[in-house]
């Protein structure tokens, strides 16, 4: 699998950035298996395994793209998180699946410290878009300050 990263992050080791301009790009869709249409067909035993894996597999990924532990990035304002899926053809999707089946990236998150908590006083707004461009599978994760009035 390759993993294309655009993180806009500048720092030396073991510094911590306090800044929530942040834009990964993973070659990748999310596991359809988490979804919640799936999750409720599967036994407890297996819903367990899926979750753990995928959340391991989002941490990964997140804290190779960012550098961490060397680096910490941190967003302490609520923020904006939006999800960006490029499918590689034009079956139905179902965004609300999608959307359900990135929670252990959005759990990734919070583990990597990149936001203290997943609640609505860091995590203001969630928004989730898809495209069709032929052939190309390609999540993107914009982490971004919400302006307060």
């Amino acid at each position: 699998m390759r993993i294309g990263q655009e993180v806009n992050v500048q720092a030396s080791g073991g510094e911590v950035l306090k800044r929530c301009d942040l834009v990964w790009t993973f070659d990748l869709l999310p596991d359809m298996r988490l979804s919640q249409n799936a999750l409720s067909k599967a036994g407890p035993y297996e819903r367990s395994w899926l979750t753990r894996d995928a959340k391991a597999l989002w941490e990964k990924l997140l804290a190779a793209a960012t550098g961490w532990p060397r680096i910490k990035v941190t967003c302490p304002t609520p923020a904006s998180l939006t999800y960006r899926f490029t499918l590689p053809n034009r079956h139905r999707q179902d965004l609300d699946n999608m959307l359900s089946a990135m929670r252990p990236c959005t759990n990734a998150l919070v583990s990597l410290g990149i936001i203290p908590d997943d609640s609505t006083k860091y995590l203001a707004q969630v928004h989730v878009e898809a495209r069709y461009e032929k052939g190309v599978s390609r999540t993107v994760i914009e982490l971004k300050e919400v302006q307060q009035p």
